[in-house]
């Protein structure tokens, strides 16, 4: 799946969007209907992984997690079609703005700890919460991205949990980990601080004193929400839900200016009430007619499932 442009049936490819390890995501528009997808290639030696992926995906009905279409099996391997996130990533608009607000963080990641909350209840670990993953449609909705390799993964160092490092499998609350070190990302332009020594019981005063001096800028409970997911004590973290919602009721959140010409009007933050086993979806209409149908003809497709 390299040398050039691939050829995917039914599907124009149009512009390589990114890659990463031994996957590339390419742009295309279907030959169909004319709506723009993302096209991920995993070579042969992955295919398993992504089709263990897309069944994940099957089982869990969240609008904030990237939706695949179909699957294509091509020479050179396994093509997911994945909803395109014409927004970009978490991380590209970090690096054109530097930071973000923290009304806009709040509008940013609260729907994405809604995600991960859906995925840990049906009981899968993410495994690697990053800016990268974190992406946006054309009308400004977080979504997360990435559910192929799960606990065994190993995300960029800075948004690693320590603990883990350490050779504990901390499982959901590496997630939450996660979640703290994109935020802080988010909000600083820089990746969290990392500990200094095994986290022993001074290790996790002296890393949270450090934390909260770094996010010293933020609203005061804005920040204990970050800090508290980046503690070195895995059991403090709390969970991905509590994360969610004890941030959407940190302040007052804005919708996210993507910039670029990409987004020109914020997108509201979802309605939270608190008790709601998961927080409210957004009202954006993503419904079922938007989704590709399976064609006829010998392809390894997923049954489809709803995702607004």
């Amino acid at each position: 799946m390299t040398g050039g442009r691939p050829r995917v049936r039914g599907y124009r490819v149009e512009e390589l969007l990114g890659t990463g390890g031994s996957a590339q995501v390419w742009r295309a528009r279907s030959c169909r209907t004319g709506e723009l997808v993302a096209l991920r290639l995993l070579p042969s030696e992955r295919a398993a992984e992504g089709r263990a992926e897309a069944a994940r995906l099957q089982t869990v009905d969240h609008p904030n997690l990237i939706g695949v279409h179909e699957l294509v099996t091509t020479r050179g391997g396994l093509v997911q079609v994945l909803d395109h996130a014409a927004g970009g990533t978490l991380a590209e608009l970090v690096g054109r703005r530097r930071a973000i607000t923290a009304g806009e963080l709040i509008a940013a990641l609260v729907p994405v700890a809604s995600a991960l909350a859906a995925l840990h209840a049906a009981g899968f670990v993410h495994g690697d919460v990053t800016p990268a993953n974190v992406l946006f449609s054309a009308d400004g909705l977080p979504l997360l991205a990435d559910l192929g390799v799960g606990p065994s993964s190993r995300p960029a160092r800075a948004f690693a949990d320590p603990v883990a490092e350490q050779g504990w499998y901390t499982g959901a609350a590496g997630d939450v980990y996660g979640l703290g070190a994109v935020a802080f990302f988010a909000a600083l332009g820089r990746p969290p601080p990392l500990p200094l020594a095994a986290p022993t019981p001074r290790a996790v005063d002296e890393h949270a004193a450090q934390l909260r001096a770094a996010l010293s800028s933020l609203p005061g409970a804005v920040a204990d929400v970050v800090a508290r997911g980046l503690s070195l004590d895995p059991g403090s973290r709390g969970s991905a839900l509590q994360w969610a919602l004890d941030l959407r009721f940190a302040g007052p959140a804005s919708g996210v200016d993507l910039r670029a010409g990409r987004h020109s009007q914020p997108v509201p933050l979802p309605v939270i009430t608190r008790g709601a086993r998961l927080p409210a979806t957004a009202s954006v209409d993503r419904s079922r007619s938007r989704r590709l149908r399976p064609r006829s003809g010998p392809r390894d497709t997923p049954p489809r499932r709803h995702v607004r």
